[in-house]
């Protein structure tokens, strides 16, 4: 049976009366993507009961039929069911998704006052695993995807991995909501790219914000700019992700009237992406009914798994946009601090390994130069500090030298004075010698004034020394 589009079904949704069965129901506060989910499963199960026509019409004629007979909307639900549990039976779908189509069939009868069975129908709805038994893509499989030929997948798959962003996320994101946040380098200069702050949900209750990788900031910057070169004005509006334009003619108008890609057009193009890089193939039912990972959640799951064994766990869901429960009213972390977090597990989030090499490479060149200019400062400060203790030295001798020769002071006639010898604050040495009138006699004299003789037992001034104070 053909169903409409949910582009179609979205349409339709502008166009209810306010006294359409489908307004009452879309009243309910669901977020976008699962009202959008619920009316599209809504529409199946209504087509199930042969009901024809728009969404609005099918609505209005189940209930008349419903509130005449419930037992036949009880059979037509009942059996509605037991064909998802066929095609679950025959690996289409998994288990645990037929009660999804089971719950807005539910609400929107409960709005409508339509009672039914409910825990007969309940019970034959099988609960399936209430945990998906598949895994996160390694770094080697995600690196393949992204090596697909189409410009779009490389931004698009490394945003998914580095933030752990829903799939439906890219129908609100533009360009604006790209914040690129940069570390000081120690000169006080602006420092190279850390991280990337990501607007998730802008404008909606679900909003929050996570962070991107240097490499998926790098590639989303590539992937605007080569729009920009190709004629499209790029501005804080625009959206992350657009439909592809003629690249063959220049003069093509689509480049210039970009359209936002839709959450359809982006699951058919990591479908593409998987099955030409070898990564989908065509399951054997009786084996398995699913491949290891999953296309798009795989992404999401891939960064729960690879930032957990470096963030905490409650940090990892916030950037999630996972529900803490009653945590979220008492851990409130700030912007800088899940930050610091999130710079932790940058490592681990980084695909391309040689762009991991080449960074260490770059920042070991920086600690050599900044270790080499450290050593050059050393060494002069070593020199320096190495000609001051040969000064002191110097003088050290010098002095040594001098108080050697002057422990016997002389006076002119031959009389042998008492040693006074001494080197004051202003480096003057004080002799003391006995004068004629058997005076004792102090005398200042500057210690460059002195010169030893070859003999080393005179002391020879260069000038008269001044005469000090008698006693």
């Amino acid at each position: 049976m053909v169903h409409t589009s949910q582009h179609q079904q979205a349409q339709e949704q502008e166009q209810y009366a306010p006294d359409s069965p489908m307004t009452d129901f879309l009243d309910v506060r669901l977020a976008k993507i699962t009202r959008k989910q619920y009316i599209s499963r809504l529409k199946m199960f209504f087509e199930s009961l042969g009901l024809q026509g728009s969404l609005d019409r099918q609505s209005r004629e189940f209930l008349v039929q419903a509130k005449k007979n419930r037992e036949w909307a009880q059979n037509g639900l009942k059996y509605f069911i037991r064909a998802k549990k066929k095609r679950a039976e025959e690996g289409e779908i998994s288990e645990s998704t037929i009660r999804n189509f089971y719950k807005p069939v539910r609400l929107f009868c409960s709005i409508h006052d339509v009672d039914l069975s409910w825990k007969k129908i309940t019970n034959t709805i099988p609960t399936g695993r209430k945990f998906a038994n598949d895994r996160a893509p390694t770094h080697e499989e995600v690196q393949r995807v992204i090596e697909y030929p189409d410009r779009r997948i490389k931004p698009l798959v490394l945003t998914m991995c580095s933030s752990g962003i829903r799939l439906g996320a890219w129908e609100y994101l533009r360009w604006k909501h790209i914040e690129p946040i940069r570390r000081m380098d120690g000169d006080g200069k602006k420092g190279k790219i850390v991280a990337a702050k990501i607007i998730v949900y802008a404008g909606e209750n679900e909003q929050y914000f996570s962070f991107i990788t240097p490499e998926a900031f790098e590639a989303l910057q590539e992937w605007m700019e080569y729009r920009r070169i190709s004629g499209e004005d790029i501005n804080v509006e625009s959206w992350l992700m657009r439909t592809v334009w003629d690249t063959t003619n220049p003069r093509n108008s689509t480049v210039k009237s970009p359209k936002k890609m839709s959450r359809e057009a982006i699951i058919q193009l990591v479908k593409r992406a998987l099955k030409s890089e070898g990564l989908r193939t065509n399951l054997d039912m009786k084996i398995t009914r699913r491949y290891e990972f999953k296309a798009n959640h795989g992404f999401r799951k891939f960064f729960q798994t690879n930032a957990e064994p470096k963030m905490k766990s409650l940090d990892v869901m916030t950037l999630m946009g996972q529900d803490t429960g009653l945590a979220a009213s008492y851990n409130k972390p700030t912007v800088g601090m899940l930050l610091e977090e999130y710079l932790k597990a940058v490592d681990n989030l980084t695909i391309d390994k040689g762009r991991l090499s080449r960074t260490a490479v770059e920042k070991v060149s920086q600690n050599q130069q900044a270790l080499a200019s450290q050593m050059e400062s050393k060494d002069k400060e070593l020199q320096e500090l190495r000609d001051k203790m040969a000064k002191m030295e110097e003088s050290q001798l010098k002095i040594t030298e001098l108080l050697e020769v002057m422990k016997i002071a002389k006076s002119s006639d031959g009389k042998v004075g008492k040693d006074r010898t001494m080197l004051d604050e202003k480096r003057r040495v004080t002799i003391g010698y006995v004068d004629d009138n058997n005076q004792s006699i102090e005398m200042k004299v500057p210690l460059d004034g002195f010169e030893i003789d070859e003999a080393g037992v005179d002391v020879v001034t260069s000038h008269p020394p001044k005469r000090g104070a008698q006693k």
